[in-house]
């Protein structure tokens, strides 16, 4: 039998080499419900609160610090502060902060349809969760129907219309239909039953509620398929995956052509961004009519947001996705794959049963028996073990996102994936010892 003095050991050394984190949570309980703005952060017995950042590390209030595989839930693909994106944002600062339309804006749109070729205007938004919002409400209006369909366990961001938590009507929910990821039959069914009310199709480009499972290229070929013939507009949500798995995302991976892709992340640099493109069906909702001077035109759909295509965030993007190169992408995804060989191996070697899921850059481990495809086989993923395992690796300087999929960044080299395997075997041992495998 395991000894509780291991398990108390090891809280004892975590509270006494982050005191400030500590004091800093119980400040933050009388002023943030849980002491703690964003839930991937949010770690037992509180969230490490964190005061540098440079290349692949970051530093806590308390001085450690971490090897880190979080990069603000992907869009850090470069890393903490990188000096081409650091000098863009700089020069924008002394230049311009906002108020008016300006040419970072047009380059970056530019580079975004280049990226992603389906795509014949594009509109930015200050989140990714405004870009599915409104490009989910230009589907609305140009087939004049209500209803959409959504996966199980999806997420496309905190709108009402993709929620399904307390507070949101009944009346929304009544107008989702949902079916399951990567089950070809369940899409089919759910679709050929509602098409005829159906405004749009709604995809997660990974599925982040299954440790970011992809479409298999028959789910996806066949969703495409249906909704072509039943000219239902297919809406891609890449905020995820857009320019980090590929630089047009799983779209371009898969060799398919949505009607709409929303984006996010990556497109930022790392500040506050969101963008939508779709088929001139989709956004000439957004488009003004003809002005006669002095009068201006009118569009069906309202684009308003004070910090919408924020020149900051445009400067940023515009230096990240110029330093995404062929090259880059390879890198990348060989660290993705580096990551996920280790935790697979490790656990083989204790026999803990698992599931590997990601793509490119991107991966999680789940304990779990079962194949992990969906939300419905993610279920079965002991997520004890998981945030277990995340506070475990913490300790031993690696940071990752609490019981999420985990994003590498491009500074990445040997040095840190060595760090990283070094760091998954400590904290495997570790979990035997406290009985947890």
């Amino acid at each position: 039998m395991v000894s509780t003095q291991t398990t108390k050991d090891r809280m004892q050394e975590f509270l006494d080499r982050t005191v400030s984190s500590r004091k800093l949570f119980e400040r933050a309980t009388g002023a943030i419900p849980s002491g703690s703005t964003r839930a991937p952060f949010y770690y037992a017995p509180y969230p490490l609160y964190m005061k540098k950042g440079a290349g692949p590390y970051v530093w806590d209030v308390d001085g450690n610090k971490y090897l880190d595989f979080t990069n603000n839930m992907g869009p850090l693909v470069l890393g903490h502060r990188h000096p081409r994106v650091q000098k863009a944002v700089e020069a924008q600062l002394d230049a311009f902060w906002c108020g008016g339309p300006t040419e970072l804006e047009v380059r970056l749109a530019e580079r975004i349809k280049e990226a992603f070729p389906v795509g014949e205007r594009v509109l930015f938004t200050p989140s990714g969760s405004e870009a599915t919002m409104k490009l989910i409400r230009a589907a609305r209006a140009a087939t004049g129907k209500d209803r959409i369909m959504l996966s199980t366990g999806a997420y496309h961001g905190s709108h009402d219309i993709v929620t399904s938590s307390p507070g949101i009507p009944k009346s929304y929910l009544s107008t989702v239909t949902r079916y399951r990821y990567n089950d070809e039959e369940s899409f089919v069914a759910a679709f050929r039953k509602d098409k005829g009310e159906v405004g749009a199709v709604v995809m997660e480009a990974v599925l982040g509620q299954a440790g970011s499972a992809p479409p298999t290229r028959s789910f996806i070929k066949t969703v495409r398929e249906e909704t072509e013939k039943a000219e239902v507009p297919l809406i891609m949500d890449e905020v995820v995956t857009g320019f980090r798995v590929a630089r047009g995302g799983i779209s371009e991976l898969m060799r398919m052509e949505p009607d709409g892709v929303a984006l996010g992340k990556i497109i930022g640099g790392g500040f506050p961004v969101g963008a939508f493109l779709g088929t001139d069906r989709l956004m000439k909702e957004y488009e003004y009519t003809k002005a006669e001077f002095p009068n201006v035109g009118k569009p069906r759909l309202p684009q308003s947001g004070t910090f919408n295509a924020h020149p900051v965030s445009m400067a940023a993007g515009l230096a990240t996705l110029e330093l995404l190169t062929p090259d880059a992408y390879e890198h990348l995804a060989g660290l993705g794959s580096k990551a996920s060989r280790a935790l697979d191996a490790v656990a083989t070697e204790y026999g803990v049963p698992h599931s590997m899921t990601g793509i490119g850059s991107i991966f999680f481990m789940h304990f779990s028996k079962e194949k992990v495809t969906n939300v419905e086989t993610a279920r079965g993923s002991d997520e004890k073990k998981g945030r277990m395992l995340d506070a475990l690796l913490l300790s031993h300087g690696v940071s990752m996102p609490a019981f999420h999929s985990a994003f590498a960044s491009l500074p990445m080299r040997e040095a840190e994936m060595a760090l990283f395997e070094q760091a998954v075997e400590a904290s495997f041992a570790d979990m035997k010892k406290l009985g947890e495998i």
